[in-house]
């Protein structure tokens, strides 16, 4: 039996966390509204982020 590598790992990760950013981003913009100050800040850095990796995850392996 083979086991899965640590490569293997990472790809599945980044494969199926990339559908929780649909649920992180309505709580994060709920977060966003909700909280004052720097939490605000901190939550927004979070949202973009997520968004970066979102995007690496779904748009830019349509462009290559």
């Amino acid at each position: 039996m083979t086991g899965i590598g640590p490569m293997e790992w990472i790809k599945l990760a980044t494969y199926y966390a990339g559908y929780s950013y649909f649920i992180a981003v309505p709580l994060t913009l709920w977060l966003i509204v909700r909280r004052g100050g720097a939490v605000r800040y901190l939550w927004a850095a979070f949202l973009t982020a997520i968004s970066l990796l979102a995007y690496a995850r779904f748009v830019e392996p349509r462009i290559l």
